[in-house]
Parts: C-alpha cells; sequence; structure tokens
C-alpha cells in the first residue's frame, strides 16, 4: 500500500519579506562600496564625514565614526555594513555636498557629484 502526500511548502511557511526591489541589491551595494571607499582615501574627507557624523547623527549610533566595509560572502556582516550606512547616511550626504561645492580638485568634486547622486537615487 503506497501513500501519496503532496504538501504546499508556502502553505506551512510563509515566504520571508522582500526587504530589496529586485535589483537593487546590486546597485546598493555598489554605491555603498564607493561612497566608503571614496571617503576613506583622503584624510581630509575623514576629517569631514567624522564631523558631520558627530553634527548630524545622535545617539549611540554617533560611536559609529566609520563605514564598516561589505564583506562579500558573510551575509550577516553585509547587513551590519548596510545598517550602518543608512544610520550614516546624513553625515554621508552631507559631506558629498560640502566636497562637491567647496573643494578646488575638479576630480574630487565630480566623483563626490556622482555618489551623492548615488546615494539620493538609490532604494533603501
Amino acid at each position: 500500500m503506497r501513500l501519496d502526500f503532496h504538501i504546499n511548502i508556502t502553505e506551512i511557511v510563509p515566504p520571508p519579506p522582500v526587504t530589496f526591489l529586485a535589483g537593487s541589491a546590486p546597485a546598493l551595494s555598489t554605491t555603498l562600496v564607493k561612497a566608503r571607499v571614496f571617503l576613506s582615501r583622503s584624510a581630509q574627507r575623514v576629517w569631514i564625514f567624522q564631523d558631520y557624523v558627530e553634527r548630524e547623527v545622535s545617539g549611540s549610533a554617533s560611536s559609529r565614526q566609520k563605514l564598516k566595509p561589505i564583506c562579500a560572502t558573510r551575509w550577516a556582516e553585509r547587513h551590519d555594513s548596510i545598517i550602518i550606512f543608512v544610520t550614516l547616511l546624513p553625515a554621508v550626504v552631507s559631506t558629498l555636498e560640502e566636497l562637491q561645492q567647496e573643494n578646488k580638485q575638479v576630480e574630487v568634486a565630480t566623483k563626490a557629484a556622482t555618489l551623492l547622486n548615488s546615494v539620493q537615487k538609490c532604494t533603501f
């Protein structure tokens, strides 16, 4: 005697909620990596960023002074990096705006403008 069972797993366990729109996660990761690298490659940029973190980010989040690198293999670490980035986003935007407007080096100002545009259009 053979018994056949047909169970639809989605009826038992609902699918997890979707955090990002399809296709936006790679863009977010790329933007985050580029912004972190750009802001950490110059002592002046680091100083401006830290100044904005102290002024604009309140609470326990202000103890974080740096953007965390994205780990390619550890999803929990990637999640932490994105949370830190979103928490420090007001400081990132302010820093990029200042670098775009007040920097005398054309290359730095252009890169800041490009990153600012990417950060402001990215969906979190």
